[in-house]
C-alpha cells in the first residue's frame, strides 16, 4: 500500500458576540493566523477583533519546540515611550482604512469613520474596532 499525500486542511473555528452572544464562524482561509481580523456583528452590528490563531497541521507525531528560559529578571517599571510621530499616525490611519476596505466598505466612509475616532496614541486594532463600531449607530 501506498501512503496517501496530504493536500489540504478544513478547519472550522466557532466564535460569539460578547455583547449579544450571537455565533458565528470562521473556514479555513477566514481564519486569521499572522494579524488580527476584524468582524461586525450581524445581529448588533458590534465592531468584533478576532485574535490570530495559531493552527499546526502535521502527520505523525507533533513535538514541541524546546523552550527557552531566560534568567533575566523582568522589571515591572514601566518604559517611557515617546511622542507619536505625524508620519507614524498618518500610517496608522491609512492602514485602518484599507483595512476597512478589504471588508468591503468605501474609501470615503472609511476615512470618515477613522478621522472622527482617531486620537493621538491609539492603536492600529483599536482604531479599527472603534471605527467599524461607527457604522453600528
Amino acid at each position: 500500500m501506498k501512503d496517501a499525500e496530504f493536500i489540504e486542511y478544513e478547519v472550522d473555528i466557532h466564535l460569539q458576540c460578547p455583547s449579544c452572544n450571537k455565533y458565528f464562524r470562521l473556514r479555513n482561509y477566514d481564519i486569521p493566523q499572522n494579524a488580527p481580523s476584524y468582524h461586525n456583528c450581524l445581529e448588533c452590528s458590534e465592531g468584533l477583533v478576532v485574535q490570530p490563531f495559531t493552527i499546526v497541521v502535521s502527520q505523525g507525531e507533533f513535538k514541541k519546540p524546546a523552550s527557552k528560559t531566560s534568567t533575566k529578571k523582568k522589571s515591572s517599571k514601566p518604559v517611557p515611550t515617546k511622542p507619536e510621530p505625524a508620519s507614524s499616525a498618518a500610517s496608522v490611519k491609512k492602514q485602518a482604512i484599507q483595512i476597512m476596505k478589504n471588508y468591503g466598505f468605501k474609501y470615503v466612509e472609511s476615512k470618515r469613520a477613522v478621522e472622527k475616532v482617531y486620537y493621538a496614541g491609539i492603536g492600529l486594532e483599536e482604531l479599527v474596532k472603534k471605527a467599524l463600531a461607527e457604522f453600528g449607530k
